[in-house]
């Protein structure tokens, strides 16, 4: 597909580097493109963008497939033709997406061009979780990491029932346990407290044995919210969850030293054993 030949010229924009051309289009189309300097063919990606830090660049995966194309402010990499243009087309490709979306996906710590493009595809259902459970948008436009066979741009219909009905069923096809229980909790967790990665670990602790789940389920019902300390807390300081009541858990997620105690409390108990 060539862009210039499927989509208005005045929706284009066109990020030039030595070797490459990268294509974005604007929303609602919400598509971008690279090709070759020397060639006309060109491959529809999916490009990392950074809406708080207005930043546009292609994804390790894609960087591998094409050769180690990347675009950013980085002088260590390879530098397009004019960083002025650079920021002023990706103001331009910002400023077409309505404030609303922008807002509502400013507080995640990245997957932005994957959530507008849901938004774009699922409609007003996904724009009404992302305001009510952000763990479940980030588990959606992720899903391929979890689950591999499941695309959720040729599943829209699916999604859209089970956002309205089911919304267990999207944690289990991500390998979570399907309880409405933990669907009430994810709502709880703030969106700028996960990463994949973190989410994931946290699904292998839920899974891995019946005593531990039942305590972090009780711990995290109880919780008002959930930030990443309380995640990294659950993930990786398994022996603390049982030695430690409920109320000085939540008080030390809160602490600006968290580390550090965390580090105190573990000698602590090491020391009495």
């Amino acid at each position: 597909m060539k862009p210039s030949d499927s989509f208005d010229k005045k929706n284009l924009h066109i990020i030039k580097s030595k070797d490459y051309l990268l294509v974005l289009v604007n929303y609602p189309v919400w598509k971008g493109f690279v090709a070759t300097n020397d060639a006309d063919i060109w491959i529809e990606i999916i490009p990392q963008i950074e809406i708080n830090e207005k930043t546009i660049k292609i994804s390790e995966e894609e960087q591998k497939s094409q050769q180690g194309i990347f675009i950013t402010n980085d002088k260590k990499v390879n530098q397009v033709t004019d960083e002025k243009l650079i920021k002023e087309t990706i103001d331009k490709i910002l400023l077409s997406v309505p404030t609303e979306i922008v807002e509502l996906v400013r507080p995640f710590p990245n997957s932005h061009w994957e959530i507008i493009k849901a938004v774009i595809l699922i409609g007003e259902d996904f724009k009404n979780l992302l305001r009510s459970n952000p763990a479940l948008v980030y588990l959606i436009v992720n899903m391929d990491k979890p689950n591999p066979s499941f695309i959720f741009y040729s599943n829209i219909n699916l999604l859209q029932r089970m956002i309205r009905e089911k919304r267990k069923e999207i944690l289990r096809l991500c390998g979570f346990p399907d309880e409405q229980s933990l669907v009430k909790i994810s709502s709880k967790i703030s969106p700028n407290a996960f990463s994949l990665k973190s989410l994931l670990a946290f699904r292998i602790i839920l899974m891995s044995n019946d005593e531990n789940k039942d305590r972090i389920l009780q711990l995290l019902s109880f919780a008002k919210k959930i930030n990443g300390n309380l995640i990294h807390l659950i993930n990786f300081q398994t022996e603390l969850h049982f030695i430690l009541s409920d109320g000085v858990i939540f008080e030390l997620i809160e602490d600006e030293d968290y580390s550090q105690k965390v580090k105190v409390i573990k000698q602590m108990i090491q020391l009495s054993k």
